[in-house]
């Protein structure tokens, strides 16, 4: 699951039209002092947005990370973004003793708050609300980091909320300015866990779910080659993808939320997931329910 489950929840997406990177680059271009950063930083993030998160940059200039992805540490932290259908659907598949494991390439930390067991999760980008050093892995309660962030970071989305300059966040353990959310920034290594699903969990699927992603972000793109011959690939999306990648799949087009709430409708699930999720869907899903049984009562 990926980026394209959470965009409903109101969370921008990273390569879309109206995506972080597209915008990153429009408000650079409108002025390159956004950011606390060199003449050459800004220069190669221009050129290669993706280079924002890349941990040489991070290396050279940590303060650059927690400016970008203020908007996210405070929303997640204030949870103003709920679940979607779409994040329900592997908790009702769960309940009907049939998930094998999630593979989310979200950060956002939905999938924390659906009710799903910790080890059914695997963060494979990391999770925005787990927080530790870079340096020497000492962990930070994620309360403290919002309040350091909030002291320490320039606000590139409202600057009269905040300070006037950006400074970095120091380990409490060993000093370094290297704290920050535990996410997979490029150029890093992936959680251990990623191993053991590729190997053990992917072969046993005899059913593997794509939703939400273009497919474009290695290794994690690599997961639906993994399972067996004999295993269904379905992939949900609102534009088809994965052809290069040379696996046979089928096509569900259309919005995340959208398409699982006809799956589950079709498997008779509905009343499960109303249940499950009673007030803490987002509205956009709850509308479309509401809409759905009007258009069909015994839905």
């Amino acid at each position: 699951m990926a980026e394209g489950i959470a965009t409903a929840s109101g969370i921008p997406d990273f390569r879309g039209p109206e995506g972080l990177y597209n915008t990153l680059k429009t408000q650079l271009a409108q002025d390159p002092g956004l950011l606390t950063a060199t003449p050459a930083q800004i220069k190669k993030i221009m050129e290669t947005p993706i280079y924002v998160f890349d941990c040489d940059l991070y290396r050279e200039n940590p303060v650059i990370y927690n400016e970008v992805r203020l908007a996210l540490i405070l929303g997640t932290f204030e949870r103003k973004w709920k679940p979607t259908i779409a994040h329900y659907f592997p908790v009702l598949l769960h309940m009907k003793g049939k998930l094998l494991q999630v593979v989310s390439m979200n950060i956002d930390g939905l999938l924390d708050r659906v009710g799903l067991p910790p080890d059914k999760i695997l963060d494979v980008h990391g999770n925005i609300t787990r927080v530790a050093c870079e340096s020497c892995g000492a962990e930070m309660d994620f309360a403290d980091f919002v309040n350091e962030v909030k002291e320490k970071t320039r606000n590139i989305y409202d600057p009269a909320d905040g300070p006037d300059k950006s400074t970095p966040i120091k380990c409490r353990r060993c000093g370094n300015a290297t704290v920050k959310p535990r996410t997979v920034l490029f150029g890093s290594n992936l959680p251990k866990e990623f191993d053991p699903v590729t190997k053990q969990v992917m072969p046993k699927a005899d059913l593997l779910f794509v939703a939400g992603t273009s497919l474009q972000v290695y290794p994690a793109n690599t997961l639906p080659g993994m399972t067996s011959k004999n295993a269904k690939r379905v992939v949900v999306n609102a534009v088809d993808v994965g052809e290069e990648l040379g696996f046979d799949y089928d096509f569900l087009e259309g919005k995340c939320e959208e398409v699982f709430l006809e799956l589950i409708i079709e498997l008779g699930w509905l009343s499960d997931l109303e249940e499950v999720s009673r007030g803490n869907l987002t509205e956009s899903s709850v509308e479309l329910i509401r809409e759905r049984k009007l258009a069909e009562p015994n839905a």
